[in-house]
């Protein structure tokens, strides 16, 4: 066998064991999010905050703030599986009414889903931590505790990004 024909054996056999890469369209990775949002619990977390079923106006803050954090780690996924298409279907995301409302509530969200994001930015997925700060600032009533609350909020924040990451298609 000569050297061309060893060269185009190894080319034939590459070929055949070339794994296709599956794209995705940007209404499948949605809809899984979608359906992932809409399950999403956050009782536990409210909580350990220490807000109760009766505490409407907070607990709709904390909810939002929740929410709003979710979609910015679903981004920080989608940056990490689908890097060329993050941008485009987190755009889509913002523009569906089903993640983010209507009115001055999704504006809201909007917001707070702009402040999450960049506060993930420097440390991606690598420490949540100065999240679990901002949040514990944010919802926080007293500052007595507000050190187990980090640490407590730091580990939810990553069981909600590990659960989305592990089921983001």
């Amino acid at each position: 066998m000569s050297q061309s024909d060893t060269a185009t054996a190894v080319s034939e056999a590459r070929e055949e064991t070339r794994i296709s890469v599956a794209s995705y369209s940007a209404e499948e990775v949605i809809r899984q999010f979608l359906a992932l949002y809409l399950g999403l619990d956050f009782e536990e977390e409210l909580a350990f905050i220490g807000v109760g079923r009766l505490s409407f106006f907070r607990r709709r803050k904390c909810l939002r703030e929740f929410r709003a954090l979710s979609i910015a780690l679903w981004e920080l996924a989608l940056q990490k599986s689908f890097p060329d298409q993050a941008a485009e279907f987190f755009a889509a995301v913002l523009e569906d009414a089903r993640f983010v409302g209507r009115g001055r509530e999704a504006e809201k969200l909007v917001a707070r889903v702009d402040a999450y994001a960049e506060l993930l930015k420097p440390r991606k997925d690598a420490d949540f931590l100065p999240v679990a700060e901002h949040m514990a600032g944010h919802l926080s009533r007293s500052a007595g505790d507000l050190a187990r609350l980090r640490l407590k909020l730091s580990l939810s924040i990553r069981s909600i990004y590990t659960l989305i990451f592990d089921k983001l298609v």
